[in-house]
């Protein structure tokens, strides 16, 4: 489920980002290649899943999703830079903070799209709610103003019999 696969992907990061902040005891013990790009993969089919499952349930998975990329955005940069483990400059320091500024950005970013997509969906469906229910009160107008048409319908014909029968009676008197 989305959030089983969630859990799995906040597990990693969380073990990734402990080895950032003491690189020299895990040095060795733990592949963290590897652990970055097992968890690229399960966020990449956490949005898979995500976008197949119309929810609220998956918008919140597709928030999460665009966290986690911008927190592996940085986990990645700092694990790759130049003189690993760590930043050893301040200039490279700089530079990995400007990407995780920029990063964290563009994560709000996304994230305030998603939440107008949200409220757009929310007042879509109110229109739509809307909507169907004036053709629904119109439907049963249109019935109503059948059975008052076949009723007048019938009472014509019956009328009209009247009349022939009496229209008949005068002409011939006596049948």
């Amino acid at each position: 489920s989305l959030r089983q696969q969630i859990k799995k992907i906040e597990s990693n990061i969380e073990q990734i980002s402990v080895i950032s902040r003491n690189p020299s005891q895990y040095k060795g013990k733990y592949d963290v290649e590897k652990a970055i790009k097992e968890t690229n993969t399960l966020i990449n089919y956490l949005e898979m899943d995500a976008h197949s499952v119309p929810s609220l349930e998956a918008q919140d998975a597709l928030l999460k999703v665009q966290q986690f990329k911008t927190q592996m955005a940085c986990l990645s940069i700092l694990f790759k830079e130049p003189g690993s483990p760590f930043i050893s400059s301040s200039a490279s320091l700089m530079d990995t903070r400007n990407k995780a500024l920029t990063a964290t950005a563009q994560l709000n970013q996304s994230s305030e799209r998603i939440r107008a997509a949200g409220k757009l969906l929310a007042e879509t469906e109110e229109l739509g709610m809307s909507a169907l229910s004036q053709l629904q009160n119109q439907r049963s107008k249109i019935e109503n103003a059948v059975k008052v048409l076949n009723s007048t319908q019938n009472d014509l014909n019956s009328g009209a019999k009247t009349i022939s029968t009496m229209e008949r009676r005068s002409r011939f008197p006596y049948m």
